[in-house]
């Protein structure tokens, strides 16, 4: 930043501070900051001031204006980080600050590529591709087992050992009707379900027990057999 003494004096360079929002604002209008500074100043001073053009003027080196002191100390500058981007440092007596900084953009992370596929073991070159299931399609569901029936024979030869014994007696009877109404109580008490009917039993206890028909006291009954 200067100020003009004469018509063709030489400028002056001192230390400006500017805000950001401020200087961030006449970048984006293209204001020149040294002039409208040494406009500011020369209308506070009652000094006629007109632009000389700085292409013609003799310019003294520029001088970098960092905030807060600069640049740390030695013993501070072991500390900050190499991989933390520092902010641009603004220079506001050099004429293309602005256009270097609007210009400058941020230094972009390369992207890491994926790791490449396994190779299978065997040998033979074949690559294993990873296998990730779609996130819409829904997971099978198990098939429900239902429980095996057991077989009307199995069921009798279960009743026949639990509840009847063997007996050659003349009197060892059982009514046809009691017993089955016996085998439907056994049946719902082991969860049979369902019940063997009437015919069912009889047929069984006649082909794969053997038991033998008989009327006792005007009933039909099973002969030579009892109840345990």
């Amino acid at each position: 930043m200067a100020d003009k003494k004469s018509q063709g004096g030489a400028w002056r360079t001192t230390t400006v501070r500017v805000r950001p929002d401020i200087y961030q604002a006449a970048l984006e209008q293209k204001i020149d900051i040294s002039d409208a500074c040494n406009q500011a100043l020369a209308d506070l001073l009652g000094i006629d001031y007109r632009q000389q053009q700085l292409a013609t003027a003799p310019l003294t080196p520029p001088v970098i204006i960092a905030g807060n002191g600069g640049l740390p100390v030695p013993e501070m500058a072991g500390r900050i980080s190499q991989d933390r981007p520092r902010p641009p440092v603004i220079n506001a007596d050099d004429p293309n600050a602005a256009g270097a900084i609007a210009t400058t953009r941020r230094k972009t992370v390369p992207r890491q590529s994926p790791p490449p596929p396994e190779v299978s073991a065997t040998g033979t070159g074949a690559i294993k591709t990873p296998h990730h299931p779609s996130p819409s399609s829904p997971a099978p569901k198990a098939k429900k087992t239902l429980p095996k029936k057991p077989e009307k024979k199995d069921v009798v030869k279960r009743f026949v050992a639990a509840t009847v014994v063997r007996d050659d007696a003349d009197n060892a009877v059982i009514p046809k009707e009691d017993l089955y109404q016996l085998f439907s109580r056994w049946c719902r008490s082991q969860k049979i379900q369902p019940v063997p009917d009437a015919k069912s039993l009889t047929v069984a206890l006649k082909t794969k027990f053997a038991f033998t028909e008989k009327s006792s006291g005007g009933r039909p009954c099973w002969a030579g057999v009892r109840l345990k």
